[in-house]
């Protein structure tokens, strides 16, 4: 009778870990599919958005000269781009103009632009060096170099734009 215990303890046995073995291996397909899953939804590759100086201003007051400049920020991304921070270097002719940090955070909806109007108080003395070199109503050469945060889990984008813009005061 112990004999026959043993046998059918010993069965049981197997049977047990028969169904353990296969519990662990669908568990364990079930976390491989679910972290590949999880996977393919965050690699979704952030493109750096546009950025564009659509124009430069310029106050008429010689004693505190200021500028306005037109910013479009252009989203190429199938997501939103959450822009938690922007700071800038905005240089004309080689001369830097202007530095700062966009104050407000916004979002920039996918395949969107947004406009900012960056208002910049500028150094007489770099003022009048630039006036030696540009004309109202021509165009003139500006480097614009952006640092752009988007959110705690994206790394910053740096975007450096060189061109030529209408140009008036």
């Amino acid at each position: 009778m112990l004999n026959n215990i043993s046998v059918y303890y010993i069965e049981i046995m197997k049977v047990t870990k028969d169904i353990l073995m296969n519990f662990i291996k669908k568990f364990a397909l079930c976390l491989t599919t679910l972290f590949f899953m999880s996977g393919c939804a965050q690699v979704a590759k952030q493109v750096a958005p546009d950025v564009a100086v659509e124009g430069v201003s310029f106050n008429n007051n010689i004693f505190s000269p200021a500028a306005v400049v037109n910013l479009k920020l252009t989203n190429k991304n199938a997501f939103t781009l959450p822009l938690t921070d922007m700071t800038y270097d905005f240089y004309l002719y080689d001369t830097l103009l202007a530095q700062g940090t966009l104050p407000e955070a916004q979002s920039i909806p996918a395949k969107e632009s947004r406009n900012y109007n960056l208002n910049v108080a500028l150094n007489l003395a770099n003022f009048t060096t630039l006036l030696k070199n540009i004309k109202s109503g021509s165009n003139a050469k500006y480097k614009l170099v952006t640092t752009i945060s988007l959110g705690n889990y994206l790394q910053p984008i740096v975007v450096v734009k060189e061109d030529e813009i209408p140009f008036s005061f």
